[in-house]
């Protein structure tokens, strides 16, 4: 992890007291890349990692009287999930297994967008949340600020 528990405490119950959600934003243990680099990982054990992750917040936001709201892959793991319709396929029904209400980030036309419809209608994903294309950085900023400064 990129962080520590207790960081991530402080983190959650920051949040709670402010009034933000909590997502889970899951990479590979890459800390001196920042988890930027590929790893050589077999599909299950991406997926384990990426459950432990995703597990800790949620215990840890539970500790904090908090709920995990949102999910996004980080860097070279989003990459890896993205680009490889198995591996997609694999993160995405565990995911829904944990909590089939997370709202999922994804990259636009990416394997876990292109698979969505299919998957959810052959019921091979048992979720019921929406995938939420990402947006370039420069275009949810400028949303942002036009929403803020607009209402």
């Amino acid at each position: 992890m990129a962080v520590t528990r207790t960081r991530w405490r402080a983190w959650c119950a920051s949040r709670r007291k402010n009034g933000v959600g909590i997502g889970a934003h899951p990479g590979l243990p890459d800390r001196s890349g920042f988890g930027r680099r590929e790893m050589p990982f077999q599909p299950d054990e991406l997926r384990q990692q990426m459950l432990y992750q995703l597990g800790a917040l949620i215990a840890i936001a539970k500790s904090e009287e908090m709920t995990v709201g949102h999910f996004s892959f980080h860097a070279a793991m989003g990459n890896m999930v993205n680009r490889d319709p198995a591996l997609a396929d694999l993160t995405m029904d565990a995911i829904s297994t944990v909590d089939p209400r997370l709202v999922v980030f994804v990259t636009p036309e990416s394997e876990i967008e292109k698979g969505r419809q299919t998957r959810r209608a052959s019921r091979r994903w048992r979720c019921s949340w929406p995938t939420v294309p990402m947006m370039p950085m420069a275009s949810w900023w400028r949303a942002a600020c036009q929403a803020h400064w607009s209402g």
